[in-house]
């Protein structure tokens, strides 16, 4: 388990990339309890949410852009895309240069616990995907 104040910090520190690099600010937080947590970034024209549920330790990031855009790349008409859908579609576009420019951004954080780390390797994740889609 991992406290709302500590996820929220991780979250803010971690996926600061999505602020600096592509834009979004942060749109919303939410959260049930300590059952929840949820946190919004939010461009022009795109969406992306972070979740995490502390019961079932499921961690979610939710892609969210028209319609139209996943269609071309994913071939199914949906306005959003889960990261671990999207990874697969981008990977053959990244090179060991996207890989090492991830590595170096990402290695001032330090992560505590195999929440932050999922945290963390999230975010990287998100960053080359991003790069792509």
């Amino acid at each position: 388990m991992i406290e709302k104040v500590k996820y929220i910090s991780a979250v803010k520190e971690y996926y600061s990339f999505l602020q600096s690099e592509f834009s979004l600010k942060v749109s919303k937080e939410y959260n049930a309890g300590n059952a929840f947590y949820n946190i919004e970034f939010k461009g022009k024209r795109l969406k992306i949410s972070i979740s995490y549920e502390n019961i079932e330790d499921y961690f979610l990031i939710t892609i969210y852009k028209p319609k139209n855009f996943w269609e071309a790349l994913h071939g199914k008409a949906t306005k959003s895309i889960r990261i671990n859908e999207l990874t697969p579609l981008i990977s053959e576009k990244l090179a060991v240069d996207d890989f090492n420019e991830n590595d170096v951004l990402f290695s001032k954080f330090e992560s505590n616990g195999s929440i932050e780390r999922m945290l963390l390797k999230g975010a990287k994740d998100l960053r080359l995907c991003l790069k792509y889609a």
